[in-house]
């Protein structure tokens, strides 16, 4: 029988075996006492002394008789060693037990593909989503918001546990509503054309990571940008392998914060066409180095689904030109909208040119401008705007 009455950080305990009974000779284990600490985040151990004394309880050992026999208390020492912490993951490769900006962009890094982990210890705390099991054995956008979340304290330091090595991820949901897209765009041999990637937001997105894969003997990337609707947001893109194809990015919010519901532009992917390419080339989402997911504002991941894209590549338009008695017709490609009709009275390199100021009209497959004859010498020619 065990009683107990505790008061501030002192404890009482009273232990008895049934009447008549004694410990056998030896050393006995009578009671086990938990305690509960705080995450020691020093370099060194720390030590907490446990010693006996006689309040609440007067320190004491009864025989069955009730007689009271000699007995030394010894006092003892706990050892709290230091933790490594959960998304602690800078300096590489093992961390300082401080949760600072650093640990939030290289988790970024981690994400991204742009550092791989180079210990199983460096992999747990790289791993920190889904919070409650201390990580799922795989390194995405959620990890990169979670720690986030650590350094703004938004959650408390947490010892480092969950996988110790990468796992597969699941595949992306096709069902979900939630949509991550790349549209179909047209561009020009040798000019260079940006392709909107857009989120179909629920409201409750906060950052999102995906690979796209193109043809790099047809297309060329060259530069990327945060989107209209993410003015704020932390971008990392992962170019390594972007000259055979291959484009991974991560891009998030500021911390607890989400995307407004609707379509909305994350990025913009820019590329260039190379001559003499036409036709169509796929955009295709995937996962490696960046893998696809998209997270909420308490780093958990979200249903999504990925539609790929494509660019049609148009070779440089032309202008057409037709005169009659009394006007100048000018037409040109509609896929060339971009395009604008610029006028000058010379073809010198010093030459004035000048945007007329009519609006063109369309006949389904032309752009088509129509002037006035005049008593002059007039040159055109179509400047990308």
């Amino acid at each position: 029988m065990l009683r107990e009455k505790s008061r501030d950080q002192s404890g009482g305990r009273a232990l008895a075996l049934p009447a008549g009974t004694t410990f056998a000779a030896g050393s006995q284990e009578v009671a086990r006492v938990t305690f509960n600490t705080s995450i020691v985040t020093n370099p060194t151990p720390l030590y907490a002394r446990v010693v006996f004394v006689d309040q609440p309880l007067a320190r004491q050992v009864s025989d069955p008789l009730a007689h009271s026999l000699t007995a030394a208390f010894v006092a003892g020492t706990i050892v709290l060693m230091p933790a490594d912490l959960e998304g602690d993951t800078s300096p590489r490769p093992g961390g300082n037990r401080t949760l600072t900006l650093n640990d939030w962009v290289q988790a970024g890094r981690f994400a991204a593909g742009l550092d791989v982990p180079s210990s199983e210890s460096e992999f747990q705390r790289a791993d920190c989503a889904p919070r409650s099991t201390s990580g799922d054995g795989v390194l995405n956008v959620m990890d990169w918001v979670q720690a986030g979340r650590y350094f703004a304290k938004l959650d408390p330091p947490t010892a480092i546990g969950g996988p110790t090595s990468p796992i597969s991820p699941l595949p992306a949901d096709p069902s979900s509503t939630r949509e991550v897209r790349a549209p179909n765009v047209t561009a020009i041999q040798d000019l260079e054309t940006a392709v909107l990637v857009q989120l179909n937001a629920q409201g409750d997105e906060n950052a999102l990571g995906f690979t796209l894969r193109f043809d790099p003997a047809r297309v060329q990337y060259t530069r990327a940008t945060v989107g209209g609707d993410t003015a704020g947001a932390e971008l990392t893109v992962n170019g390594v392998q972007a000259g055979s194809g291959t484009l991974g990015m991560v891009l998030a919010l500021p911390t607890g914060q989400a995307f407004v519901p609707g379509t909305r532009e994350v990025a913009k992917l820019y590329f260039v066409p190379k001559s003499p390419v036409t036709g169509s080339t796929s955009l295709t989402f995937g996962d490696g180095p960046v893998l696809r997911a998209v997270s909420d504002p308490a780093a958990n991941g979200l249903a999504v689904n990925y539609l790929d894209g494509q660019i049609t590549v148009n070779p440089p338009p032309s202008l057409r030109i037709a005169a009659s008695a009394t006007a100048i017709t000018i037409g040109w490609p509609l896929w060339a909208a971009g395009f604008e009709v610029q006028t000058s009275s010379g073809v010198w390199p010093d030459a004035n040119w000048t945007i007329l100021p009519q609006a063109p009209q369309t006949n389904g497959t032309e752009l088509i401008l129509q002037l006035p004859v005049v008593n002059e010498t007039r040159f055109f020619r179509l400047h990308n705007r």
